[in-house]
C-alpha cells in the first residue's frame, strides 16, 4: 500500500494562526442564527450570505501572488480555508476563485496581471467557466471560447459555485 501523502504533513505556527482566523472571522459574523434564516429564507439571504463571508474573509485573491496584490497563499493554505469554511458551515465556494488563480497563473499573455489584480481585489467571488471536455482540471488541451467584439463565443461543461453577483472568468482565444 502506498504511503498517505498526508503522512509527513505538519502544519506551521502560520498555517494554525490563518485556519484560527477563518474560524474566528467565521464564528463572529456566521452563527447557527445566521445559517437557520439563511436557508429558511426565499433565497436571496444565501447569495448575501455568500458575498458577505467573500468580503470579510478576503480569501478570493488566496493563490494570487502578493505582487499582484493578492494572499501569496499555497494549495495548502487554500486546503485550510476550505476545511474551515465547510466547518463552519458557510455557503461560500473558494474553488472557483483558486481555479481561477490556477488558469490566470497559466495564462502567458501580458494582460493576466489585470485580471489577477482583479482576482485579488474584486469584492465579488470568481467562479470559472470551464471549458474542458472532462472534469480533469488539465489546461493543456482545452477548448477555449472565441472573443469576436465584446462577446465571447464557448462551450462550457462546469461551472462550480455559480452565484448571483459573481464575476465569470472563461478561458478564450481572441484572434491567435
Amino acid at each position: 500500500m502506498a504511503p498517505s501523502v498526508l503522512s509527513d504533513y505538519r502544519e506551521t505556527e502560520e498555517q494554525r494562526e490563518f485556519r484560527a482566523s477563518i474560524s474566528g472571522l467565521l464564528e463572529r459574523g456566521w452563527g447557527e442564527a445566521d445559517l437557520r434564516a439563511a436557508f429558511d429564507s426565499e433565497g436571496g439571504e444565501i447569495a448575501a450570505a455568500k458575498l458577505a463571508i467573500h468580503q470579510s474573509l478576503g480569501v478570493g485573491g488566496l493563490l494570487v501572488p502578493e505582487e499582484f496584490g493578492g494572499l501569496g497563499g499555497t494549495r495548502i493554505d487554500a486546503v485550510i480555508a476550505s476545511e474551515e469554511l465547510g466547518a463552519g458551515l458557510a455557503p461560500y465556494d473558494l474553488f472557483g476563485s483558486c481555479m481561477s488563480a490556477e488558469v490566470l497563473l497559466a495564462v502567458t499573455d501580458p494582460g493576466r496581471e489585470v485580471w489577477l489584480r482583479r482576482l485579488a481585489e474584486d469584492a465579488r467571488p470568481f467562479v470559472l467557466l470551464w471549458p474542458g471536455a472532462d472534469a480533469s482540471w488539465n489546461v493543456d488541451g482545452i477548448d477555449v471560447g472565441v472573443v469576436e467584439g465584446s462577446a465571447v463565443t464557448a462551450s462550457v461543461d462546469y461551472v462550480p459555485g455559480l452565484g448571483e453577483g459573481s464575476v465569470m472568468l472563461v478561458p478564450a482565444r481572441r484572434g491567435g
